[in-house]
């Protein structure tokens, strides 16, 4: 039986006396200079008004309380901090709560959200950071780290029937015992469909569950353009799914950890996730009783997996990815390269009926099985069969171990060649200008992206084969703007002909026609240190010029070399050199000291003489100042 509660509460004068100047009309309230707290400016607003707080630590506990309002910081997340270590009703001790039904228009921005021990809800604790009940807000533009909570959603929880779109937020080092680090989404029988997109999803961990970065359950959320780094858990470190469908699209997901199951990501009881853009990098899963699938790990599920790079996993069974009684996953496009494990470098499949296109897999480690092991599915037995065709392994026939009644189809269009990736050590996997890979796909691959990592055509004239990219990459919003101080003088190696971006946005598609122009950069651009620009090009086009511009043009101008994105005049231009005879340029150079983090640069090189009509511009490239 429901209970109505009722309290009586006496309203400050001060109170009294701002709603009767505000009644009227949207107001925007200010803290403290209106009202002393953050909880008593959301008593105070209507839907449709905004709270601005000052610059400052705020000891509370808030509660959007059901109300359609923006609040935000005045100073951004360093200078505006909502501690929630010291709650008054300890059952309610989530920094932020939104459990009345709020929706897109309920808006949290800009804040620091600490120290939160997460709400109690039927036999559970959790939200540590932010808790969503039913409700589906905005929240954007926090720091929501080092918060708690026993059981789920460590930093934010958003359950049963909430969608919120979390958007642009750094989520880190934060803990729920059990599951979910960083966020949990998902409830019982809801089938939500939160936005997470643009985070940066690091450090968080679940000791003794799933999903120490996120955790879906019942859900299919959209994953896109997240770095989940560095996050912990017993089964997938970065990502777990449970019975989930997740799009994970554009994200970078490294450095992840598990004991048991799924170093990057876990997918289980029929899951059936989208994996598309991906660079899932130097995960591990390395459990003595465990080990499952160091890049990603699938059971009782059908993911299909495109245009994705799995590189440098570790794990004892899969060092990429591994597969045990799935439906009928599908490979396509995708790079599998330099993964390591005790049996399957690159794929360990168990009971299950996997399709291969248009994908590498080279350089992959194992005692058994170096490329792939292909085993026995257990209760019912179930022979794993592998379909493979238009794609290059490493070693060939001999590098995949095929076990008692298993099949390996070997079909058209299969080569055994080294890729020639332009610099795997340094986790550059463009191709070179050389490579066996180009041309050697199949157009009508099911699955097959019309564009690659960049949005550049895949298919120009013959078919792609798999992408090649910087495992430092990720997507930018076609959105953003550079507004920039001219810079002069530099000359190469010391950028004052500046350094570029090292989260990188390139990645060159296997099977465009004769060539693929496309520039690129490898490190992180912090002022002060070294960067490496990258144009991959025809070899022997000179000269290659990169160019700074003032900005970004809303609509790319046509031109007779191609679309110019860069608002004129240049802030730089510097002549990078000669593409040489393996196609791909490489320039070191020094990120200016005088560039701060959060600026934004967009670069556009272009190959060949002003003049010639065969000269070229490339992609535009914006690089984020870290």
């Amino acid at each position: 039986m429901s209970r109505v509660r009722f309290s009586l509460k006496l309203v400050p004068t001060s109170l009294l006396s701002f709603l009767a100047a505000n009644l009227a009309q949207g107001a925007t309230i200010h803290v403290p200079d209106d009202l002393a707290t953050i909880q008593d400016a959301i008593d105070a607003a209507s839907d449709g008004d905004t709270v601005v707080v000052r610059p400052g630590t705020y000891v509370e506990n808030i509660d959007f309380s059901g109300k359609e309002i923006l609040l935000r910081s005045d100073d951004g997340p360093a200078e505006t901090v909502i501690d929630g270590g010291a709650p008054e009703d300890p059952n309610r001790g989530s920094v932020v709560t939104f459990d009345s039904g709020e929706q897109t228009g309920a808006i949290l921005d800009s804040f620091t959200l600490t120290g939160g021990t997460g709400n109690l809800h039927s036999w559970f604790r959790g939200g540590g950071g932010v808790f969503c009940l039913d409700s589906s807000p905005t929240i954007r533009g926090n720091v929501v780290a080092g918060n708690f909570c026993e059981h789920v959603g460590g930093g934010i929880l958003c359950f049963e029937g909430s969608s919120p779109n979390i958007t642009g937020n750094v989520i880190s080092d934060n803990i729920s015992n059990m599951n979910a680090g960083g966020i949990h989404c998902g409830g019982w029988y809801t089938s939500p469909a939160p936005r997470i997109h643009g985070n940066r999803i690091t450090g968080n961990a679940a000791p003794n569950g799933s999903g120490g970065g996120i955790s879906c359950a019942d859900c299919s959320p959209v994953i896109s353009r997240n770095t989940i780094s560095g996050n912990s858990a017993k089964f997938g470190g970065g990502i777990s799914c449970y019975e989930a469908s997740p799009d994970l699209t554009g994200n970078v997901i490294s450095e992840n950890s598990a004991v048991y199951n799924g170093g990057g990501i876990r997918c289980t009881l029929f899951s059936s996730p989208t994996i598309s853009g991906n660079v899932i990098a130097s995960n591990v899963c390395d459990g003595f009783f465990g080990g499952l699938g160091g890049g990603m790990d699938c059971a009782d599920g059908s993911p299909s997996i495109v245009n994705n790079i799995f590189a440098g996993n570790t794990g004892r069974w899969g060092g990429a990815m591994r597969f045990d009684s799935c439906s009928s996953p599908e490979i396509v496009n995708t790079t599998v390269a330099m993964n390591v494990a005790t049996q399957g470098g690159g794929i360990y499949a168990k009971g299950t009926e996997l399709t291969i296109t248009n994908s590498i897999f080279y350089g992959d480690q194992a005692a058994g099985g170096p490329e792939m092991m292909l085993l026995e599915g257990e209760g019912p037995p179930t022979p794993t069969r592998l379909h493979i065709s238009y794609s290059d392994v490493g070693g060939g026939q001999t590098s995949i171990y095929v076990g008692w009644d298993c099949v390996l189809n070997w079909g058209d269009g299969m080569i055994t060649a080294n890729p020639l990736f332009a610099d795997p050590p340094a986790g550059d996997f463009h191709l070179t200008w050389d490579s066996p890979c180009k041309d050697a796909g199949y157009s009508s691959a099911p699955r097959l992206p019309g564009v690659d990592f960049e949005g550049d055509p895949r298919i120009a004239g013959a078919a792609a084969l798999s992408t090649g990219r910087n495992l430092d990459g990720r997507d930018r919003e076609d959105s953003l703007r550079a507004d920039v101080e001219p810079i002069t003088g530099g000359s190469p190696g010391s950028l004052e002909p500046p350094g570029v971006n090292g989260v990188i946005d390139a990645a060159v598609d296997i099977g465009a026609d004769e060539f693929h122009l496309h520039l690129y950069f490898v490190g992180e651009a912090v002022p002060g240190e070294m960067v490496e620009i990258g144009v991959v090009d025809r070899p022997g086009r000179d000269p290659v010029a990169l160019g700074l511009g003032s900005g970004m043009q809303d609509q790319p101008q046509p031109t007779p070399y191609g679309d110019l994105y860069l608002e004129l005049p240049l802030l730089l231009e510097w002549e990078l050199g000669v593409v040489p005879d393996d196609g791909v340029l490489k320039v070191a150079a020094e990120v200016p000291a005088s560039w701060s983090a959060g600026e934004e640069y967009p670069f556009q090189v272009l190959a060949g003489p002003m003049g010639d009509w065969a000269s070229e511009l490339t992609n535009l490239l914006v690089v984020d100042v870290e």
